[in-house]
């Protein structure tokens, strides 16, 4: 009995560093490494979901969508309420270009955990290259920023939201917003030095005095506040 306890602890520990290993070569962008360890840990732990979730993330930073997918894929019949199989599938889904079951795998993620940032994050960005679905888009990213006000691609994409809802002054803070947070992308700068709002001050859509309001859709420009 003493035996048998020293060998599994003995294996635990030696996954648990193979693990780590192949985390620190992720990070690392070694993803030759990181391929080969968690592709062995997926061969040695046929039902481990955090090795088979590693291994299509690390298949998805190679640019391998499709065995990306089978590794997600793995991932959902092992436990089907995790959600980041869910969302790293919609990312490998967003790279092959399939738009709705990118939506379906997001949108599944934030039913899984309503609090995932990244997962609403993504949903949001999905929803503003599917037809119809600003307001979606919006209220996606609206969460994202009320929980965390320093992701910049969520402040500038609901600049973008509000560009196209004509409320300018909106537009214009969230766009000045994510630059202040570093987004320093050219379209980013283009976007913020070509608007030429004609003096329209930049306001905030979080403002008590309008936060009611600047999330309805609307094509009308936002009346300035003080």
């Amino acid at each position: 009995m003493i035996l048998i306890y020293v060998l599994r602890n003995t294996y635990c520990m030696t996954y648990d560093m193979e693990f780590d290993e192949g985390v620190r070569a992720l990070e690392e962008k070694n993803l030759a490494t990181a391929y080969r360890i968690f592709t062995k840990l997926t061969e040695d732990n046929p039902d481990d979901y955090n090795a088979w979730l590693y291994r299509g993330i690390v298949l998805t930073e190679m640019g391998e969508y499709q065995d990306a997918l089978d590794a997600f894929k793995r991932c959902m019949k092992i436990d089907d309420k995790a959600p980041h199989a869910y969302s790293n599938a919609g990312i490998a889904y967003q790279k092959l270009n399939d738009l709705p079951e990118a939506v379906r795998h997001f949108y599944k993620a934030t039913k899984l955990d309503p609090s995932d940032i990244n997962a609403r994050l993504n949903l949001g960005m999905a929803y503003m290259k599917t037809r119809n679905k600003t307001l979606e888009a919006i209220n996606e990213l609206k969460y994202v920023i009320e929980h965390d006000d320093a992701i910049a691609d969520a402040w500038y994409n609901l600049g973008l939201l509000f560009l196209d809802l004509q409320k300018k002054p909106f537009a214009m803070y969230c766009c000045e917003k994510a630059k202040a947070l570093g987004l320093t992308e050219p379209k980013n700068n283009s976007l913020i030095r070509d608007m030429k709002f004609d003096g329209i001050k930049a306001k905030n859509p979080f403002d008590d005095d309008v936060k009611d309001t600047a999330f309805l859709p609307g094509n009308k420009d936002v009346v300035t506040q003080k």
